[in-house]
């Protein structure tokens, strides 16, 4: 691989993992890479950096298999999954355990709520199959 393509993979891995923190507009986005990866991660011209962040979201479909999503209303992107090589992977019983703490703490106020958003950001890098399983409302939990 030449050093332009790992330059590249490393800034699509910081688009991921920014991404894994919640929504993020594109200015959002290319300054977590700048910061992460250092000011020369994108090109100085304008148009040059759109360029190259249009290229690593295509990159982050086509090479990593992440799936997200932009809102243009909102002019955010929002990961719906992070792909295989950025995926958390939990035991069967760590996952039942999220499941408990998530049905737990579901539409709590205060602290409870910080609970919440904690949860639901680590089961974003959950497979999708383990996220849908974590929200399958029939899921018996057993708390005696």
């Amino acid at each position: 691989m030449r050093g332009s393509d790992w330059l590249s993979f490393r800034r699509c891995l910081a688009l991921v993992r920014r991404l894994l923190k919640g929504p993020a507009t594109p200015s959002e986005l290319i300054l977590f890479v700048l910061e992460t990866e250092g000011e020369t991660a994108y090109p100085v011209s304008k148009s040059a950096r759109e360029k190259a962040f249009k290229r690593d979201r295509e990159s982050l479909r086509t090479r990593l298999g992440v799936a997200y999503q932009y809102s243009p209303s909102k002019a955010v992107y929002t990961l719906i999954d992070p792909g295989p090589l950025v995926r958390t992977e939990l035991s069967d019983s760590s996952l039942h355990a999220l499941a408990i703490l998530k049905q737990t703490f579901d539409g709590q106020m205060g602290d409870h709520s910080e609970i919440q958003k904690f949860l639901n950001e680590l089961s974003s890098s959950l497979p999708l199959e383990k996220r849908q399983y974590l929200e399958d409302p029939t899921l018996p939990i057993d708390l005696a």
